[in-house]
Formats: structure tokens, C-alpha cells, sequence
């Protein structure tokens, strides 16, 4: 059963820094997604926090599991993840 926690969080990562379309669209909204260009420092820092599978990952997996070396797992996990997933989309 742990497994599938472990999993469904790296998948959970995955899906809010880039594949889901509502949270894109949320993204988006507040000018914080992948494409836009924001004016103001803040901004700018929390779009690369946000679209970022490292550092999501190891906000997300340290709300899961509140361990920090489980969150460090979950981080790369889920960077290695999004990698193989951007990869595999290319082939196809």
C-alpha cells in the first residue's frame, strides 16, 4: 500500500507543476504559469517554485509523508518522472 502512496504522490507532483489543465488554466490566471513573462520579483520566484517538479516535489512530499528524507525521495522521484514522461511524449 505504501507503494502505491509513494507513487500517487510522485504522479500528484507531476500533475500540478505541468499536467493538468485546471491547475494550468489557475496557473495561467494568476500569470504564474511555464509561458508568461511577470513584472514583479515575487512573481517571478513563484513561478519557478511552482512550475518546478523539484521544488514541488518536496513541498508536496513533505505535507504526505512529513519526513525530510522521504520529501528529498519524492522530489527526485518526480523529477525523474516528468523527464522520462517529457521524453516518452516526444516519441509519440
Amino acid at each position: 500500500m505504501e507503494i502505491i502512496k509513494y507513487i500517487g504522490v510522485i504522479c500528484a507532483t507531476w500533475l500540478f507543476t505541468t499536467g493538468s489543465a485546471p491547475i494550468e488554466f489557475v496557473k495561467e490566471f494568476f500569470n504564474v504559469d511555464e509561458g508568461s513573462e511577470p513584472k514583479d520579483r515575487i512573481r517571478k520566484v513563484i513561478q519557478a517554485l511552482i512550475n518546478c517538479n523539484l521544488c514541488s516535489g518536496f513541498w508536496i512530499g513533505m505535507a504526505v509523508y512529513q519526513n525530510l528524507w522521504m520529501a528529498c525521495i519524492i522530489s527526485l522521484s518526480a523529477e525523474i518522472f516528468g523527464m522520462v514522461f517529457d521524453k516518452f511524449k516526444l516519441r509519440w
